[in-house]
């Protein structure tokens, strides 16, 4: 049985970006396929791949891609017996759409928030996802919380007897504790060992809410000398960077907020082993969330975690015991980064439980077998 998916960058563990956990997801699922064939944007040789993925590198960029795309995909058709689409861009979407009509078609949604932005861009995209959700074979959600947010977009959405909830998850192979090379992270920061670490990792960009993280932070920072807000992740956005970087300096506490913009994805692990020597992590995305894969590598790490409650969320993060949930407001994240600061027991016995959690629900291994399955049925 053969397979076509598709990933905007084929690149290993060296993107900032979700990338590398598509890697993840493709180099697993090849195993349950004859033959799984990738169409990319962008594809580095030195990334190990199995010898039954087949790479297919469309390089165009703008509106060539929305020709190219759809005619790759219609040269491989006669080859392929399904399509597995868990990215969102307009020329994927509209290429899977084409492909629909004489193939099987999964699609996951692993958000909402693309489709939250303004612009016929987005209203179209909008539009053709709609379609595309309500022609495939099964969709694919994170939680059953994220039911909500997707009738809430789609509203002409019609086929809730074909959803099916497979949790989202990591390698855990590569999630695992390093105090030598989390402390040399810290290091670099000018971080004692004393100092407690509150680290964040995604794509700096309005709807992750980092501007609501980053003033609960100064609101409770003169009550903890000692902590440290780090921000990680992609800077695409420069206005919002801007302003993110603007109200960190601006405050008093300035030079206890670092933003230190993207790490390859092979660092995020070291990062997470800095914020474990002593520390927590934190997420504050205001919409548009699926189930943050920072959020889940933070947990296989062992810290304790802060989350918004926003599509799946509250599904993975219990609160009280693995995590702690908060309302999108500053007061909020402010009392529960408090809440957690104020007593180091409870963020290594959260951590501890948020561990067990993922490793027994968020095992990509396991979940890429049921995703396999849910494709050959």
């Amino acid at each position: 049985m053969k397979l076509l998916t598709f990933t905007p960058k084929l690149v290993g563990y060296e993107a900032p970006d979700l990338a590398s956990c598509i890697y993840d997801e493709i180099t697993l699922l090849s195993s349950h396929f004859d033959e799984l064939y990738v169409v990319t944007d962008e594809y580095s040789r030195e990334a190990w791949l199995p010898s039954n993925v087949k790479v297919i590198e469309v390089p165009s960029r703008g509106l060539r891609k929305l020709i190219e795309k759809p005619r790759v995909v219609k040269n491989v058709s006669g080859e392929v017996d399904h399509i597995y689409l868990r990215t969102q861009s307009i020329d994927e979407v509209m290429a899977t759409l084409k492909a629909s009509k004489s193939m099987d078609v999964v699609v996951t949604v692993p958000g909402t928030w693309v489709f939250l932005e303004k612009g016929l861009k987005t209203w179209l995209l909008r539009r053709l996802y709609e379609k595309l959700l309500n022609k495939a074979k099964a969709v694919v959600v994170y939680g059953e919380s994220m039911l909500n947010d997707v009738k809430r977009v789609f509203s002409k959405f019609r086929g809730e007897g074909k959803i099916q909830v497979v949790k989202n998850s990591i390698n855990l192979d590569r999630y695992v504790y390093n105090e030598e090379a989390g402390s040399r992270f810290r290091e670099k920061l000018s971080l004692k060992e004393d100092d407690v670490m509150i680290l964040s990792i995604g794509v700096l960009r309005p709807l992750k809410g980092f501007h609501i993280l980053l003033r609960g932070f100064i609101k409770i920072a003169e009550e903890h000398p000692r902590a440290h807000l780090v921000v990680a992740g992609p800077q695409p956005d420069e206005g919002y960077k801007r302003e993110v970087e603007a109200l960190a300096s601006s405050s008093t506490v300035r030079d206890r907020v670092h933003v230190v913009g993207p790490i390859p994805n092979r660092e995020v692990p070291v990062a997470l082993s800095a914020a474990k020597i002593n520390g927590l992590f934190a997420l504050t995305p205001l919409a548009g969330e699926g189930v943050p894969r920072a959020l889940l590598e933070a947990m296989a790490m062992g810290l304790p975690c802060i989350a918004t409650d926003v599509g799946s969320v509250r599904d993975y993060v219990k609160h009280g015991e693995t995590g702690l949930i908060a309302k999108a407001s500053i007061e909020d994240v402010a009392s529960k980064l408090l809440s957690l600061l104020e007593d180091e027991e409870d963020r290594k016995t959260m951590g501890e439980r948020a561990k067990a959690w993922v490793q027994k629900n968020c095992d990509m291994k396991r979940n890429m077998e049921k995703i396999a399955s849910i494709i050959k049925s």
